[in-house]
């Protein structure tokens, strides 16, 4: 990956377009839709020079460049401003209808050439106001590989994790998202799996920390099967078995609560209240308190959201970049400007992503 640090320099010949606070594009979906190109505004504004300075030439060239409409003349032009696109980045602002997935982007189409996707997805995810989550239904290897190095090897990204839409392992609804379900069903890739394991732990954590004499009672009493189940649910289920097997060994007499030394509870349904108020506390940590190994399989890894604000800074001198650019060439293309910088850029984009992955 290029630091964007190094895109962003001074003597760098790159800048990024983007219609991003400035003229959002309405998704079919809902929401925005917001592109990011990375573009060689040196070669760009020298090829479009030379092609001016051709029509320049002679009166009789100059006068029939003035006769031609806005798009013959776009025509002239629009060659070598796709030829000096280097890297694109769509994503849509309304994952799953608003402020879900964490508020973070989700990234539609990704391309790139010279290394450049990885350096193009940081700095879009510095500014995104929840970073950025992938494709809810496909990703490619490319892709893919971004997702994986971000998850397992990058301490400057943030990583949270994604809930089911109907709001099942986490208390609050900022999370909900479509969950990315590996279509290669592998076994053990269940959607799931990782936020429903992290949710156990932290109710294992709360009952070790608030309720440990007996809980570690319920958990040598109960039989073998009983233990196996409780190793196969999220936080809540687990809380609420433990609750059942507490009332049941009271009821049958196994267990009498007064012989606990350090009870905190008068009811067993106690319990559940401080369950409820220690995952508001503690929730938003689970991914960095209890996932320690390296993520491998598309569904656990896909279903986190990412989110950094490293390169704020570089991503908005190159946006400026663009700008002193828009300047030069809206001086030297007048109207065609606005056709191919506004109204084409996307048609760009589009042919740009297409010819990277369907040919």
């Amino acid at each position: 990956m290029v630091p964007p640090r190094d895109l962003s320099g001074k003597e760098s010949i790159y800048a990024i377009w983007t219609n991003y606070e400035k003229f959002p594009i309405s998704s079919d979906a809902g929401g925005n839709q917001y592109y990011f190109m990375i573009i060689d505004h040196e070669g760009m504004l020298d090829g479009m020079t030379e092609i001016r300075d051709s029509w320049n030439s002679s009166t009789e060239s100059e006068e029939e460049y003035d006769e031609m409409d806005v798009y013959d003349k776009a025509e002239l032009y629009r060659d070598v401003v796709y030829e000096h696109i280097v890297a694109m980045l769509r994503v849509k602002d309304d994952v799953d209808g608003g402020g879900a997935c964490n508020g973070a982007w989700e990234v539609e189409r990704s391309a790139a050439t010279e290394g450049l996707g990885p350096t193009l997805y940081d700095m879009v995810m510095s500014i995104s106001p929840g970073g950025l989550v992938s494709d809810r239904n496909s990703v490619s290897d490319a892709a893919f590989k971004y997702w994986k190095i971000s998850a397992n090897h990058r301490g400057d990204i943030d990583k949270k994790f994604l809930d089911t839409l109907d709001n099942k392992y986490t208390v609050y609804p900022i999370d909900n998202c479509t969950l990315y379900d590996d279509p290669s069903g592998a076994r053990g890739t269940h959607p799931e799996n990782l936020i429903k394991y992290a949710s156990r732990q932290l109710a294992i954590e709360f009952l070790n920390l608030e309720h440990d004499e007996i809980h570690n009672h319920v958990i040598n009493t109960i039989a073998t099967s009983e233990v196996i189940r409780l190793g196969n649910v999220g936080g809540d289920a687990y809380v609420e078995l433990v609750i059942t097997h507490i009332d049941e060994l009271i009821s049958n007499g196994t267990i009498d609560l007064s012989t606990f030394k350090f009870l905190t509870f008068d009811d067993p349904s106690d319990i559940q209240v401080e369950w409820e108020q220690y995952k508001i506390e503690n929730e938003h940590d689970m991914f960095d308190n209890f996932v320690e190994d390296d993520l491998e399989s598309r569904s656990s890894i896909l279903n986190l959201s990412y989110n950094t604000d490293y390169a704020v800074n570089d991503f908005k001198k190159m946006v400026n970049k663009f700008d002193d650019f828009e300047v030069e060439a809206r001086g030297m293309l007048d109207e065609v400007y606005t056709l191919l910088f506004i109204d084409e850029m996307r048609d760009f984009a589009g042919r740009f992503f297409d010819e990277k992955y369907y040919k």
